[in-house]
């Protein structure tokens, strides 16, 4: 059972499921989640189990309906970034892993995406045959978290579609909450330590990767645009229903 987008310990209702499946449909469409097989529930009170994307189930189950459990199908990945998860500290340290994250990054704000909640565990990884690391994808789209950016102006970025004049400031804040975790939730002898050698790394990739964006201009300094910055913050605290970002 997963405290999909309730309080902490409470069990979800099913308009909390959806809000969070239908981030996960929208990532696994872009390329930055797992594919999603399917998922299935229990109501509370009944030992039926409902296949959540069946249109007539849906019709018959109230969206503020609680569930006792809950059961997502996706494809598997060989573990997460966090303690425990099967990475070992090494391979988070490499050139290739720091590459493979901002590049997971751009493309998640090239879809308009801001997961703010990036820490290590909600990062997954796949090893390819030389046990180095193949692939990476995010997880964990809970709704009071990640949210979704609207194009500010039109535009495409590596024939990639849609992007925002945002994309730099998304991507550079959601590599910084990466860090922040990385730095705070680690033992003290090793988070700052960590946290500072993929800052080093990542940061200079980012540099490289969003030099096209930046139009001749400094890459962080594009980055901090304004209104993207306000939209976040507005979203995250639930303030932007007239919101003007142009």
């Amino acid at each position: 059972q997963r405290d999909l987008g309730a309080a902490p310990g409470q069990v979800p209702t099913v308009r909390d499921l959806l809000g969070e499946l239908a981030l996960a449909a929208h990532a696994d469409q872009c390329r930055i989640g797992p594919k999603l097989y399917g998922c299935y529930a229990t109501p509370v009170g009944s030992d039926e189990v409902v296949r959540l994307d069946a249109p007539k189930a849906m019709a018959d189950l109230q969206q503020s309906e609680v569930l006792s459990e809950v059961v997502v199908l996706s494809e598997p990945w060989d573990g997460h970034c966090g303690k425990g998860g099967g990475l070992y500290q090494e391979l988070l340290c490499s050139t290739k892993f720091c590459k493979l994250f901002v590049e997971l990054v751009i493309r998640t704000a090239t879809y308009g995406v801001f997961h703010g909640d990036l820490k290590r565990e909600n990062v997954l990884f796949v090893l390819g045959e030389d046990r180095k690391v193949a692939a990476l994808a995010l997880s964990n789209f809970d709704p009071a978290f990640v949210k979704l950016v609207p194009a500010h102006r039109g535009g495409r970025y590596q024939d990639e579609g849609p992007w925002t004049d945002g994309v730099p400031c998304l991507a550079v804040l959601m590599v910084m909450c990466f860090l922040a975790e990385v730095r705070c939730q680690s033992d003290k002898w090793v988070g700052p330590p960590l946290a500072n050698a993929l800052a080093r790394a990542m940061f200079a990739e980012l540099c490289k990767q969003l030099e096209p964006m930046a139009k001749g201009g400094d890459v962080l300094e594009a980055a901090l645009h304004a209104p993207t910055l306000r939209l976040v913050c507005d979203r995250l605290v639930g303030r932007d229903d007239d919101l003007d970002v142009d």
